[in-house]
């Protein structure tokens, strides 16, 4: 279900609330939460916040952090190694380790919370690196047996693939840094390498449509590495880029000599001019027309590399000096197969404004508005149903002004041209000429008709999401949780405790220990802040000090906008110290814990709020 607004941390508390009062919608919850890494990364703030408190005064604070340690072990179960990779950060290793100090039933989970994280990460541990957690758990557990094993679905295949493809290149780095000396030699194996990592980003079962989109993010982040690593070998010496412009049109000549397909002239322009009216694509489709000087088939990964940034321009630049053309972004070039690109909708603002930002260079300077264009196409399967997120990207270039020729450098002219598919850069003679008969009487007679490049609109795209039981049904939970709240409140045993709550409150310490006090219960707050709400709901209670003497209701309405309260706050004046302060009554306890780390130090009117759990 996509969100109709960023999530924050109230509202993370939120979902996470409705899973403790209702447990069947716990994976619901978790589905909402796993649309983003900036989700996940709230709810184990909220978590690490939590199970980090100090509850052993509460006779159910161990039943409070259990319920947090059960939904963790949800949330691992349910997400597997994305979310278990985000537990390697300090604040929830903390937060585990006073859990497992703290008490049996804790340790207990924290246990299986080892053991489900280690199962999620045994095929490659090592290669993830979750250097502190595994300190950690060596150190809790040193005894602890580590599992290995190979992948079990295309996911973490994929991201084995990934991960050794990054290793080997930032071993290639690495090494390169220390043997300057041996440049061929050098030479070769950055190219080894740089092919490896084109292989990997032309792989169209990289990215599945049935990965969760927490799962496109986390291989997404391995890519963007192994892109950094990409660009990092490609500044080592411009002859890796001769090489891998040479091996190119070497493997381009190899296709034409292959190529026994014999179209008519007139027959393959309407074949190319069919392409170009096409408003979706089919993954793994065959498409007939060859690259040309019309045409050219990339099979990118976004974001770009220098070396097909400079591609791109030349290409742009080649389309603009002859008769304009299309740039098919998700083809592959090698056997014109669909395998589309994955895109989110900022990759897909992201990579226009990319395009756009290489025509800045450009001599005479053009406008994108009239010549280029970028448009995303579904890539559909095959029942023609678009496959959330990827997309085929066609950039239209028209022809450009009959008295120009095209540089993508203002300082010198390089021009470029298309000829059997590559593009040629122009030397000066060249360049006159081209000139000369451009500026000629009959230079017009290769002018294209601009109706050619009225292409139609693309069939509407699906975004990438996690498709669950949705808003509806969620909604419908909420209200319905709402109406139980109303009914109670508006019940005629309202504020009255029943024989069985009366008792727990009135429980006496144990016989033979006149000094022990009995520990309080979560509920017992209310009897400390002698607010009227509803008993049949349990409810934590928080003290803020230093409010201004005249603080108002509504100011304090404003400090807890994003909180939902079981009570009207209740001011109390102290005039002795000329300040005020506020008893805050919260129907969960989580809530009234976020609410503290944020106005815990706040200022209000130049006074300095404090904010803490309300003790007898």
């Amino acid at each position: 279900t996509k969100m109709s607004d960023p999530i924050t941390i109230p509202k993370v508390n939120n979902l996470l609330s409705t899973a403790f009062i209702d447990p069947s919608t716990s994976i619901e919850i978790i589905s909402r939460l796993s649309l983003k890494a900036k989700y996940i990364e709230l709810t184990l703030k909220i978590f690490a916040d939590t199970l980090a408190l100090n509850l052993a005064e509460y006779e159910d604070g161990i039943d409070y952090k259990i319920q947090y340690l059960d939904l963790l072990i949800k949330f691992i179960n349910f997400l597997g190694v994305p979310f278990a990779y985000q537990l390697n950060e300090p604040e929830i290793l903390n937060a585990l380790s006073s859990c497992y100090n703290e008490h049996p039933e804790l340790k207990k989970r924290v246990n299986t919370i080892f053991n489900l994280v280690d199962q999620a990460i045994s095929f490659d541990k090592d290669g993830l690196e979750m250097n502190e957690y595994v300190k950690l758990v060596n150190k809790l557990e040193p005894d602890f047996k580590w599992t290995s094993r190979k992948p079990k679905n295309d996911f973490e295949n994929s991201i084995l693939r990934a991960q050794g493809v990054l290793r080997r290149g930032l071993w290639a780095n690495s090494t390169l840094n220390f043997q300057r000396g041996a440049k061929r030699e050098n030479i070769a194996k950055i190219v080894s390498c740089l092919n490896e990592i084109k292989a990997l980003k032309d792989s169209a079962d990289l990215f599945r449509s049935e990965y969760l989109p927490i799962e496109y993010e986390f291989l997404s982040d391995i890519m963007l590495k192994i892109c950094e690593v990409e660009n990092s070998l490609l500044k080592y010496s411009k002859d890796i880029q001769k090489e891998l412009e040479a091996q190119e049109e070497q493997k381009h000549r190899d296709r034409i000599e292959r190529s026994v397909i014999t179209i008519p002239r007139k027959k393959m322009e309407a074949l190319e001019q069919e392409l170009h009216l096409r408003t979706y694509f089919t993954l793994n489709e065959i498409l007939i027309p060859d690259e040309g000087e019309r045409i050219e088939y990339k099979s990118y990964y976004y974001p770009f590399n220098e070396i097909l940034e400079k591609t791109l321009q030349k290409t742009i630049c080649s389309f603009l000096n002859q008769k304009g053309g299309r740039i098919y972004l998700g083809v592959r070039d090698d056997d014109k197969k669909v395998t589309g690109l994955v895109l989110t909708p900022k990759d897909r603002d992201s990579l226009k404004l990319d395009v756009y930002r290489l025509l800045n260079d450009f001599y005479p300077t053009i406008s994108h508005e009239d010549l280029i264009k970028v448009y995303f196409l579904p890539v559909c399967d095959e029942n023609k149903k678009a496959i959330p997120g990827r997309v085929v990207v066609k950039i239209l270039v028209k022809q450009g002004d009959q008295d120009k020729i095209y540089s993508v450098m203002k300082r010198s002219l390089k021009c470029f041209m298309r000829k059997d598919g590559f593009c040629k850069v122009l030397e000066a003679d060249q360049i006159i000429s081209i000139l000369k008969k451009k500026w000629s009487p009959g230079g017009g007679e290769d002018r294209v008709n601009p109706k050619e490049f009225d292409d139609p609109k693309p069939e509407n795209l699906i975004d990438l999401k996690f498709v669950s039981a949705g808003k509806k049904l969620m909604k419908e939970r909420e209200e319905e949780k709402v109406d139980s709240v109303q009914k109670a409140q508006n019940s005629p045993n309202k504020g009255k405790l029943d024989h069985q709550d009366s008792q727990k409150v009135q429980k006496s310490p144990k016989q033979g220990d006149s000094n022990q006090q009995p520990k309080k219960k979560m509920n017992d707050l209310l009897d400390i802040l002698q607010i009227n709400v509803p008993r049949n709901r349990e409810t934590h209670g928080f003290k803020l000090t230093g409010l201004p003497y005249d603080t108002t209701l509504e100011e304090l309405n404003a400090l807890f906008k994003d909180y939902k309260l079981a009570a009207i706050p209740k001011v109390i004046q102290t005039q002795a110290t000329n300040d005020a302060h506020a008893f805050i009554n919260f129907y969960e306890m989580d809530q009234g814990v976020m609410a503290m780390s944020e106005i815990d130090g706040k200022k209000l009117r130049n006074h300095t709020l404090k904010m803490c759990v309300q003790k007898k």
